[in-house]
């Protein structure tokens, strides 16, 4: 949906229409789809309706069917598939915490490997940290496992690069820096309140502070960029926290030595 690309998006959506016609046409005939459609989105509503149904020609009746799929954190199982997939040599240890809560068979573990932390475990539920989690090096990635404080930089560094570059693609005026700066700033101004949440109220007064991001840039886009991405969460009416602990962590270390007020 971003802009400049209207054309191509809807010239995409009506190609899967016309194939959807064809078939329903010829529905005496089995035939398998040419292809299946899949549109990620944040806002359903925003696609259904600006996208998807003003994609479709007005005279023709009936609209092809949409099937909404929620994304939300790995169950046990899925976290298991995941790491087989993409961290194989732990296979045995996540087994070992997770063999209570999986259907497939598990194997019996016969060695007794350290407990992941709780931290990390939540950390890898979230499919979006995967992005970082592949980032790492080898020996890092044991390390993170281990929960040692610098592998979980490393991750946190990786996984805020990645929310940066999506805010900017959303946001074209915005660059990393700016954003960079503000989200440090809000870190700063969220842990010297020594919560475990906090008000919606910090992002406002950032917005109102020095910063090339200034009020609405500020609240209420970049709060939302940072609660899609899974850098924050909503916890209850008008607060907040870091979705991942060790990312609000980091974020307070970087804003101390960049000396940030």
């Amino acid at each position: 949906m971003s802009e400049g690309r209207d054309s191509n998006i809807r010239d995409l959506l009506n190609w899967f229409w016309r194939q959807e016609q064809r078939r329903r046409r010829n529905s005496g005939t089995v035939e398998t789809p040419l292809a299946t459609l899949i549109v990620t989105c944040r806002e359903p509503g925003v696609v259904m309706n600006d996208w998807l149904l003003e994609a479709f020609s007005p005279a023709v009746s009936g609209y092809p069917t949409v099937k909404p799929i929620s994304v939300g954190s790995y169950s046990p199982q899925e976290l298991l598939d995941a790491v087989e997939q993409d961290l194989p040599m732990y296979t045995e240890r996540f087994e070992q915490m997770l063999s209570p809560h999986v259907t497939s068979p598990v194997r019996t573990v016969e060695a007794a490997w350290q407990p992941i932390p709780k931290e990390i475990l939540e950390a890898l539920e979230h499919p979006a940290m995967w992005y970082a989690l592949r980032q790492l090096q080898p020996e890092d990635r044991a390390d993170m496992l281990d929960g040692k404080p610098e592998a979980l930089d490393l991750l946190a560094g990786y996984f805020l690069w990645w929310f940066y570059e999506k805010a900017r693609r959303r946001h074209s005026d915005w660059n990393r820096e700016d954003v960079t700066e503000a989200i440090l700033a809000i870190a700063l101004r969220a842990s010297a309140m020594r919560a475990a949440q906090y008000p919606l109220e910090i992002w406002q007064d950032v917005g109102r502070g020095n910063y090339v991001l200034r009020g609405r840039q500020v609240y209420p886009y970049l709060y939302r960029e940072a609660l899609s991405a899974g850098v924050i969460r909503e916890t209850e009416r008008g607060m907040w926290d870091w979705r991942h602990p060790f990312v609000g962590r980091f974020l307070v270390r970087k804003a101390a030595e960049e000396g940030l007020q």
